[in-house]
């Protein structure tokens, strides 16, 4: 049964209700975009460096971003797929430093964990998405097609050479986002749910008792 926008007034207030919808919905929004969890990190360095939005055009080398030199990154999307959807489907984001180094890198994607595509090949040019505003480099950001897969949940950044991480070493990783994205459902909060459902049975009486 439908509940009408007068009823949840009546019960909880409009504004309160609307409010909290859309935090949620923002919160998911931006949670699908930039992973916040590593499945691997053989840098050496801290997780958070890489890990978010774009933010290394400025800073100091290895406090919030740093060359990834031969290792490896890889990104968990956990509950949150990537699609193969039109166009490119990731973004690859380096530090606006030096010189470009996408040579330096190939790109892989699973969904898995086990078995990794190598999607390099398909590398485009940048897809501008919400959220990456304060990169604004064009030429220190890629985009890549997942290819043969239909969606992935990790995406590794592999260095292709054998050198530790560290200072401008190779590829200067700084963030890797969705474009196309499976978000998962948000939880209402415990209680939210019987709220909803004692409002549609208020809704229900009222009507019930203004046709006896």
């Amino acid at each position: 049964m439908l509940v009408s926008f007068k009823s949840i007034k009546a019960a909880v207030g409009v504004a309160i209700a609307t409010s909290f919808l859309a935090v949620t919905a923002q919160g998911a929004l931006a949670a699908s975009y930039y992973p916040t969890t590593l499945f691997d990190n053989t840098t050496g360095y801290a997780d958070s460096l890489f890990l978010g939005a774009p933010d290394g055009n400025s800073g100091n080398i290895g406090s919030n971003w740093v060359g990834i030199g031969g290792q490896t990154v890889t990104y968990d999307f956990g509950p949150n797929l990537v699609l193969n959807g039109a166009g490119t489907d990731i973004n690859v984001y380096e530090v606006n430093y030096g010189v470009p180094e996408f040579s330096s890198i190939n790109v892989f994607a699973s969904l898995d964990g086990i078995t990794f595509s190598n999607i390099s090949a398909s590398m485009a040019a940048w897809v501008d998405i919400v959220g990456d505003e304060a990169h604004g480099a064009p030429s220190y950001a890629k985009s890549y097609d997942l290819g043969g897969l239909a969606s992935a949940r990790y995406i590794r950044i592999d260095g292709n050479g054998s050198g530790a991480a560290g200072g401008t070493s190779a590829f200067d990783l700084d963030a890797i986002a969705a474009i196309n994205v499976q978000v998962s459902a948000v939880p209402l909060p415990a209680g939210l749910p019987l709220l909803f459902a004692g409002i549609g049975l208020l809704g229900f009486v009222g009507r019930k008792r203004r046709h006896s």
